[in-house]
């Protein structure tokens, strides 16, 4: 995808920005690696729960900055332009939705859910509320189609870190021996 060339971007809020999603991702993968190297040693411990959990609801928090609502927030991704809002702002939904395979309806739903479980759960709590942890791998899907988009969209400019994808691939994978290892020490501990 092009986008035209008219687009001037924020450079400060991006650095923000890209920053805040690249910690969604790294928290999702020391979540994921976390909680696979927990089911693996079958644990039963209020500790490692609770880290593991933490992960997810800081991941959470990530995401909501700069994809969940745009009112309060100034590093939601809809801040980012300096001109030509419109042409920005659906470039944006064209790579997301493509990239993740939602209709706009689909994004609505997503959206809310995520939206809803950390304004209700994570970063509140709103009694009665018992949601369903929402799927992760939409939103993970997300930040990889806004890490394709944002480097079309700073062209000229370049930013020369590694895909977030690979970064997914590389956090994960570095952390989920060292996770089975601490647990696997923590776990002759009594709680």
């Amino acid at each position: 995808m092009n986008i035209s060339p008219r687009v001037k971007y924020n450079a400060d809020i991006f650095i923000h920005q890209f920053w805040i999603v690249a910690r969604f991702v790294q928290h999702l993968a020391y979540y994921r690696a976390a909680k696979a190297a927990y089911d693996r040693l079958m644990m039963k411990s209020p500790f490692w729960c609770a880290t593991i959990d933490a992960h997810l609801m800081v991941a959470t928090m990530q995401w909501c900055k700069v994809f969940g609502a745009d009112g309060c927030n100034s590093t939601h991704w809809k801040h980012l332009p300096t001109v030509d809002h419109n042409t920005l702002h659906d470039s944006f939904r064209t790579t997301v939705m493509s990239g993740i395979g939602f209709s706009r309806a689909d994004w609505n739903r997503y959206h809310k859910a995520m939206c809803d479980f950390r304004n209700k759960f994570v970063a509140h709590y709103e009694p009665g509320f018992s949601p369903p942890v929402p799927d992760f791998d939409p939103a993970l899907r997300i930040a990889y189609a806004y890490d394709k988009w944002i480097r079309d969209l700073i062209r000229p400019d370049v930013y020369t870190g590694p895909r977030l994808k690979q970064e997914f691939k590389n956090w994960r994978r570095q952390v989920e021996p060292l996770a089975e290892r601490a647990m696997v020490a923590t776990g002759q501990m009594r709680e």
